[in-house]
């Protein structure tokens, strides 16, 4: 199966989706392909997204818009209504010891 990958950084405006690039230590990169590509039932391919919230905390849903035989369709992923979630450094919030036994 092709493994599709995607850099998703939510700290830009708008949200910014680009093809992910692998390093290797010998130095040699590996750009994952693009937007958009075919798929079909004999050649199937994964979709993996690289999430970087920056310093916030975010939930969203992922919109998928295809095109089957002349057909337009969407499907929305959002984990059964519930949304998804990823928080960066600066969205998580800390407590001391002396705040947590009051």
């Amino acid at each position: 199966m092709t493994k599709r990958e995607f850099d998703v950084k939510f700290g830009s405006v708008p949200v910014s989706v680009r093809p992910h690039v692998s390093r290797y230590k010998d130095g040699a990169t590996r750009t994952s392909a693009d937007f958009p590509f075919k798929i079909s039932k004999s050649d199937p391919e994964q979709l993996s997204l690289y999430l970087f919230p920056g310093d916030r905390d975010v939930r969203f849903s992922v919109e998928v818009q295809w095109v089957s035989g002349g057909n337009l369709g969407s499907e929305t992923l959002d984990n059964d209504g519930q949304g998804y979630r990823v928080m960066g450094p600066g969205g998580i919030p800390t407590f001391s010891m002396t705040e947590l036994s009051r």
